[in-house]
Parts: structure tokens; sequence; C-alpha cells
């Protein structure tokens, strides 16, 4: 840092230079597909060892069983259902509340539930290491690949570089724990039937209120950003201090220069 730069100028570069909120949504949407792609890659793998598919099958298997024993379609929605006659409709209702009943279908049931809710934690817990914790440690200035093609970073709300202590928290608390997990979890058990209003509301309260926490912050802070104190900036115009002692020494630096113009007054 050169010690002849006006300290006006060098307050201003000082300050937080925060990146512009469609280069967020850009770097953000390409780190996003990227841990899709590595998630789905991992699920794959986990569906080939544990036989999902074929677990799956065997599911659909109880289903046709008691459709063609009851004579009816199991999978139609409510609209088709209401343009049941009365007799197909009580032969519906009868063979639901058969199906509900059977051990057999019960057990499948729940064993792809749960197959499903591991395959999806440990693939999106495999791409948000590998894209949001890894990567930024490999390039040390807190980017990843994404924040990297749009001249974006990380850095702590004091300016001064993150560690990796700050991305295990960001990335596996803040992005894969709370913004990813729940919401997905909820809407897992939502499309399986377990979940009620309050999975509903928690799972849509988390994506609204990272919104407004976007909206109202005014560093655009998410979630992840709250709880690791961290801050996306413009790494072109950004001041980044390798650690605090760098940062205290700036700090005095400036002090001084203020002092010795107040001189000159």
């Amino acid at each position: 840092m050169n010690s002849n730069f006006d300290v006006k100028i060098r307050n201003d570069m000082y300050k937080i230079q925060k990146a512009t909120l469609w280069k967020r949504f850009a770097s953000g949407l390409l780190d996003f597909i990227l841990i899709m792609i590595i998630a789905s890659g991992i699920m794959v793998v986990i569906s080939e060892i544990t036989n999902y598919d074929e677990k799956n099958n065997e599911l659909q298997a109880y289903y046709q069983e008691y459709a063609d024993k009851y004579g009816i379609k199991l999978d139609i929605t409510q609209e088709e259902y209401e343009k049941l006659t009365a007799e197909e409709q009580e032969k519906y209702q009868q063979a639901s509340e058969e199906l509900a009943k059977d051990e057999r279908v019960l057990g499948v049931y729940n064993l792809i539930i749960n197959l499903m809710l591991l395959m999806t934690s440990i693939g999106i817990l495999v791409g948000v290491i590998l894209v949001e914790f890894v990567v930024p440690i490999i390039l040390k200035n807190g980017q990843t690949l994404g924040k990297k093609c749009f001249g974006i970073c990380l850095v702590k709300n004091n300016s001064v570089k993150v560690n990796n202590i700050c991305l295990f928290v960001r990335s596996l608390l803040g992005i894969y724990t709370v913004e990813i997990m729940i919401p997905l979890y909820v809407l897992i058990l939502l499309i399986f039937g377990s979940g009620n209003l309050i999975f509903l509301i928690l799972g849509v309260g988390i994506i609204i209120f990272d919104l407004i926490l976007v909206l109202v912050t005014p560093e655009h802070k998410t979630i992840h950003d709250a709880f690791a104190y961290t801050v996306v900036v413009d790494k072109s115009i950004q001041m980044i201090f390798e650690n605090e002692e760098q940062l205290i020494e700036f700090k005095k630096e400036l002090h001084n220069q203020e002092v010795e113009k107040k001189k000159y007054y």
C-alpha cells in the first residue's frame, strides 16, 4: 500500500465496495448449476448402490396390484377423481385405504422416502463443499468459479480476507443446511404426502426471509453471509487486507496522515 495516496481516496477504498445484485445473481446461478451437476452425479451413484430404481418399481407394482384388484386407476389428479362415478370413487377410496394398511407397501414407501432424502442430502452436500468451500480455498481469494467469472469475491465485514472458518460456516451452515436442505426437505415431504402446513410455512418463510435480507441490508447480505460475517464485494475496486494486523496498521497510517494534515490548517 502506497502511503502517498490521498487520505480521502484511501478511506473510500477501505469502505466495503459491495458487488451489484446482477453480478451476485449471475455468479450464484452459475455456482448453483455446478452444485446441481455434481449432486446429480453423486445421486446417480448412490441410486445404483442402493437399488433405488428397483425399490421404486416394487412400489409401483404394489399400486398396480391394487388398481387391478379394484379395476380403477390410482395415479390420478383431484380433477380426474371428481369426474369418476360414485361407484368408481368408492372403489378408489377402498383401494387407497387398503393400500395404506398394507405393511409391504408402507415398508417400501418409507424406504424410498429415506433413500431420496439420503441421496439428496449427500449429493448436495458434496456439491456445496466442492463449489463453495474447496474451490475458494484453492483460489485463495474468496472466490467460487461463479464469482471469479464475474469479478466479485468474499471478504469479512471489515474488509479482511475470509478464512477457512468463515467459508465453512457460510457454505455448510448457511447455504447447505438453512438455505437449501430445509426448503428441499419440506418439498420432498410435501411431494410424498408426509408434510403439513407448518413445514410449508417454514420452507417458504426461509426463502422469503432470505430475499428480504438481501433487499434491506446495506451490503445485500443473505442468510449465509449473516452467519459467517461476510460480504460479497467487487474485487476490482475493493481493498482487501490479508489479516487483522494489516488492517490495524492501515488504520494507524490513516490516522497519522490525518494528524499531519491538520497541522497545516
